[in-house]
This record gives structure tokens, C-alpha cells and sequence, in this order.
């Protein structure tokens, strides 16, 4: 596939709410297909993306120049003792005060063009600004791609843990870079 041409610009609540149709599309059709098979109706989707900027997540968009259309989007926070699953976190090197890239979702038709890798690029230079120690994500192990972009980008493997989502327990992988 071709490179695409795309901005990445952070995103206040104000601008996430203008668009909250696209970016909920995105975020649930992403979350529905493999490996993460979960069911997501975009009115769920946009609460789980309000709530996490409630609790204070930066939001990136992709932005598509030659479309002018949103494709991606990534969302990111600086891990506080009382966010949920911080002890699992902290357990393989994602404690307090790292920065932690909670989700990351790409349209299916713009993936395989180092979109996701940009909005990682976003997160970490967001991290760097706040002067954190520590980056780093969970994904399910077998999420190939996004394995191999972490690794790519110089994140290890630090954990695997189990996780329930709904009424499936599956794996999580965490991914940490020091900073």
C-alpha cells in the first residue's frame, strides 16, 4: 500500500465532541475485528473515549491531508496510583507517573501505512514533554502488527497477564520504553 500523507494533532474534548461520530466509528470497528473480537456499538465507544479524557488522556487524531478525513486516533495518560489495573501495570514496569498509551485504533482501509507508528510518535513526544521515565502499552501477544511496531520502535516485552473484557479473559502483553 502507499504511504499516506497524514497530520497528527492533538485533540481537546471540545474538538473530540465535534467529531464524536467519526471517532467512535472508528474506535468500535476497530475493537470488533481480530484479534480483538469485542463487541462495541459506537455510543459504547464514545463513552469509553470520554471517559478515559475525563480521567485527564491526551487525544490524538490522524488526519488524512489528501482526504481531510479523521483515520486514526490514539489515546494516552499519565498513570496515576488510582487508575484502573495499576497493579498489573506497575508489575511488569508501567508504575506511577509513566506514561501509558491506553488505545490506539486506525481505519481499516488506512492501516499498513505507518499511521500507528505516528501516533505512537505523538504519545512519545507527549511523554517526553512531561518529563516522564516510562512508556509503554498493552496489546493482546497476538497482535502481530502492533508487536512488531512496538518492538520496531525499541519497546520490550515486559508481561503477560490476563484480563476480562465483558465475560472474555484473555491475554494482555505489555510493552515498555524507558525514556
Amino acid at each position: 500500500m502507499k504511504a499516506t500523507t497524514i497530520s497528527i494533532v492533538p485533540a481537546s474534548a471540545e474538538d473530540a465532541a465535534s467529531v464524536r461520530p467519526i471517532i467512535s466509528g472508528i474506535y468500535a470497528r476497530a475493537f470488533r475485528r481480530p484479534p480483538w473480537n469485542e463487541e462495541w456499538s459506537d455510543e459504547e465507544a464514545w463513552d469509553a473515549i470520554e471517559a478515559k479524557m475525563d480521567r485527564g488522556a491526551d487525544l490524538f487524531l490522524a488526519i488524512d491531508e489528501d482526504g481531510e478525513q479523521i483515520v486514526g486516533l490514539g489515546l494516552g495518560i499519565v498513570l496515576t496510583d488510582d487508575y484502573p489495573d495499576i497493579g498489573d501495570l506497575t508489575r511488569f514496569g508501567l508504575a506511577p507517573g509513566s506514561y501509558y498509551c491506553i488505545d490506539m485504533a486506525v481505519c481499516q482501509s488506512h492501516q499498513r501505512r505507518g499511521i500507528g507508528g505516528q501516533l505512537l510518535e505523538a504519545r512519545e513526544r507527549r511523554a517526553r514533554e512531561l518529563g516522564v521515565p516510562a512508556i509503554g502499552m498493552r496489546t493482546r501477544p497476538d497482535n502481530t502488527p502492533c508487536v512488531a511496531c512496538y518492538t520496531h520502535r525499541g519497546y520490550s516485552h515486559t508481561g503477560t497477564y490476563q484480563v476480562v473484557t465483558g465475560h472474555v479473559e484473555s491475554p494482555r502483553a505489555v510493552h515498555v520504553k524507558q525514556l
